[in-house]
């Protein structure tokens, strides 16, 4: 063979090698290639599971110390969507019909192109009960004076209604823990279209032409549960004492409010124009002539530790007259502690478990009465909104995961 074929053939065999060596280098680079984004997705694939499962711990806490403030009603259902910084979002649905909650944990961010997600679902045991069940409920003496109506309406169909087909209905409850006799007194002339019941032993004293369309029975084993301020509002600072002169306004947008008093005098007009929670360590008070207005898309939740009255020919409205919009939590124990003089219009919920609440005469109430003991004034209304019935409070116990499973 010449020198001539001999170096043809050995580019021949070099043109091989590089061809063999260019694939084989391809075929790695692309494994490895392959491998990092593998690598790559399974490490962002246990991320979301994280995050979903950081969901699941924060509807938790929002269910058991928060009273779910922090979450939105999705149809029949509560919904609760966050970010956890630096890692992703969480989206999680509060089924408290079927005890379920599914959370989904999405990577970089739920609007990602190159979103990865994973889904993780619990069954709870435990958990709240409802605390708004009846029109009225205390834990001692609930008292009807005369001339007194009381049924109930759903506010998530529309506004109360009496008129032929309107929205009303025969669920205007009421009831007590208590267990003495005449521990409720319905008094003359007051209709109460609803049941009425009262713990062991205790009894219902019934006035001239008092009327129960319901039953009545004495087995109520009910705890009320202390109200709980949530530590997002009491490690706030105070914005001190609100004082609002005769005759003018005042407007408070949606966020958190911690004050040491607030009082409204003659005339006032307050108007919450977005979702507001307010803490006052002190009294709320007001002057006659008070109108307090929740405009639409808006709600208040007020927690006070002092007294809450409210004078004469006051209005404390949601102007989509919606009572879920304003709720009101009182952890004040002495006497008399929420008062609402008469004359006055109501659409809200009120929860205050160690003090008397008190409606006086020709008041209108659209929502629901909880209190140590409850009266209401003669010739006044309660329209029980049952759609509060979804409004839970805390427990001993709280809600805790019985079964755990990824989707």
């Amino acid at each position: 063979m010449t020198i001539k074929n001999k170096k043809g053939a050995a580019l021949i065999t070099a043109y091989f090698v590089i061809f063999a060596l260019t694939i084989f280098s391809t075929a790695f680079l692309s494994r490895s290639i392959s491998e990092k984004t593998t690598s790559e997705r399974y490490a962002k694939s246990k991320q979301a599971f994280w995050v979903a499962e950081g969901g699941i711990h924060q509807a938790l806490w929002e269910l058991n110390s928060n009273n779910c403030n922090n979450c939105q009603t999705c149809g029949s259902n509560k919904c609760l969507a966050g970010t956890i910084t630096g890692f992703g979002d969480y989206d999680v649905t509060i089924d408290l019909t079927n005890s379920t909650l599914s959370s989904i944990g999405s990577v970089p961010a739920r609007t990602s192109d190159k979103l990865i997600a994973k889904t993780v679902q619990t069954n709870l045991s435990g958990g709240a009960n409802s605390i708004f069940t009846h029109a009225a409920y205390a834990n001692n003496d609930v008292t009807i004076n005369k001339n007194a109506y009381i049924d109930s309406f759903d506010s998530s169909i529309g506004p109360y209604s009496y008129y032929f087909g309107g929205n009303i209905g025969s669920n205007g409850n009421i009831g007590t823990s208590g267990t003495s006799t005449n521990i409720i007194n319905i008094k003359k002339n007051a209709f109460i279209m609803g049941n009425a019941e009262t713990g062991p032993g205790g009894t219902i004293k019934l006035g001239n032409n008092a009327v129960i369309t319901g039953t009545t029975t004495n087995t109520s084993t009910r705890t009320l549960d202390p109200v709980v301020v949530p530590s997002s509002l009491t490690g706030l600072s105070s914005g001190g004492s609100i004082t609002v002169n005769n005759n003018n306004f005042w407007t408070v947008g949606s966020g958190d409010y911690k004050y040491d008093s607030i009082t409204l005098k003659k005339n006032v007009a307050m108007t919450v124009t977005g979702d507001a929670t307010i803490y006052v360590l002190g009294d709320f008070t007001t002057g006659n002539n008070v109108d307090i207005t929740i405009t639409p898309g808006s709600s208040l939740t007020y927690y006070g530790d002092g007294i809450f009255s409210v004078n004469q020919n006051a209005a404390l409205n949601t102007m989509e007259k919606d009572p879920n919009d304003f709720i009101i939590y009182s952890t004040y124990s002495g006497a008399n502690g929420i008062l609402l003089k008469g004359n006055s219009e109501f659409y809200g919920a009120i929860y205050a478990p160690d003090t008397d609440v008190k409606f006086n005469q020709n008041a209108a109430i659209y929502g629901a009465l909880v209190g140590d003991t409850v009266t209401i004034g003669k010739n006044a209304n309660i329209h029980y909104d049952e759609s509060l019935n979804t409004i839970l409070g805390g427990s001993s116990s709280g809600y805790s995961i019985s079964v755990w499973e990824e989707l």
